[in-house]
Order: structure tokens, then C-alpha cells, then sequence
């Protein structure tokens, strides 16, 4: 999926937990005669703490090497490709021959605007949801795939005949998924999609 609508000017823009622990009893016995006598102030044997817990491994996504993250979409969890830069929200999902179910891609943009998708180098029909900066569903349409770029055909040419999809109202998210996939949880303009923004916004890289 390819961005057709112009960005003039793009501003870039502890816990303390505390365990008490309780130790067992200890039994004492008279030390033998080989036995040397600890010292009066040695201090039990501590319990070893707890290894800390290894930082989450990062997923990317074997083919596009975007993160991914899970989404809540539409009372469904989807493992959505973070789309967060020029290149990656040019390059979209163009080429794929399947998006698995439960699979998409989330696009990024550093402001909103009125957004404009087409189906550029897309040889499958895919469902798209534009959100505004609040995450609310501004747009929903099913795109359809269209014939690809003829031998001798300009690039402008090609782009021209392309259909395009609007936000309808300024956005800053959009949510490609599988075709189907608004119809089938029954997506709507006005829904809210619950974003974590400030996590998002750390992937941007405009």
C-alpha cells in the first residue's frame, strides 16, 4: 500500500517491592572436637535472590523487519507489522499474496492529514481503517486489487489510473488487514480503537 496525499511539512514534532523473608528454625549443635567454632556475629546463610526476569525479545516480522505488536481490533487480537517511517509506509503491504487471518499492518504518520491510499504493486484486495489521533475510525473500505503496471507503461501513468481511498477527515492512523475482516467484526465509522500511542509514537521514524 502506497500513501498518495501530500505531507507538506511534517513536524517532528518504581516499583520497590520489599519481601520479608522468614527463615527456619536452625537446630544447634555442639561443635566436636574437630569442629571449629563459628564466630558469634556470622550471619546465617542468605537465600539467593531471584534472577531477574530477561527484557521481552523484540518480534519482527520475518519479511518486512518492522516490529510488530498485538492490537486490539475490533474485539479481536491482531499481530499487526508498526509501519512508522517514509519507506515503510510507501512500501506497505505491496506484493504480499496473503495476509494471514489475524495479521495486518498499522501505519504511522507524525501528524494528521487527510490521508489518500491506492493500491500500488497489490496483487490481493485488502481492508483498510483510517483513525484519527484519538484512534476513532474516520474511513473503512475493502480495496480492491487492480491490474499492475504494463510492460511499457509510465510509472505516472500507472499511479494515475490508480483508485483512491480517503480518510474522509484528517488522520493519523490507518489498519490494513485482511479483505473481510471490517465487514466481519462489523467495523464502523466512529469506532473507537483503543491505541497505545505513546508506545507507538516511540517507533516513529519520520
Amino acid at each position: 500500500m502506497r500513501l498518495s496525499a501530500k505531507i507538506a511539512i511534517i513536524a517532528i514534532v518504581g516499583l520497590t517491592a520489599c519481601a520479608l523473608a522468614v527463615l527456619p528454625e536452625v537446630t544447634r549443635t555442639p561443635p566436636g572436637p574437630n569442629q571449629a567454632t563459628p564466630p558469634a556475629n556470622a550471619a546465617p546463610n542468605a537465600p539467593t535472590p531471584p534472577a531477574a526476569p530477561a527484557p521481552p525479545k523484540r518480534r519482527v516480522h520475518p519479511m518486512s523487519q518492522l516490529p510488530i505488536i498485538d492490537q486490539q481490533f475490533g474485539g479481536q487480537t491482531f499481530a499487526l507489522e508498526v509501519a512508522a517511517s517514509n519507506l515503510s509506509v510507501q512500501r506497505g503491504l505491496g506484493k504480499r499474496t496473503d495476509i494471514p487471518e489475524g495479521t495486518g499492518m498499522l501505519f504511522v504518520y507524525p501528524i494528521s492529514d487527510r490521508l489518500s491510499f491506492w493500491m500500488y504493486d497489490c496483487v490481493i484486495d485488502i481492508d483498510i481503517a483510517f483513525l484519527d489521533a484519538r484512534g476513532v475510525v474516520t474511513a473503512i473500505y475493502t480495496m480492491k486489487k487492480e491490474e499492475l503496471r504494463l510492460p511499457g507503461e509510465a510509472d505516472e501513468g500507472y499511479r494515475l489510473r490508480l483508485q483512491r481511498y480517503p480518510s474522509g477527515r484528517p488522520a493519523r492512523f490507518a489498519i490494513e488487514t485482511r479483505a473481510g475482516t471490517n465487514a466481519k467484526l462489523g467495523i464502523k465509522v466512529g469506532d473507537q480503537v483503543a491505541l497505545d500511542i505513546p508506545a507507538i509514537d516511540k517507533m516513529m521514524k519520520w
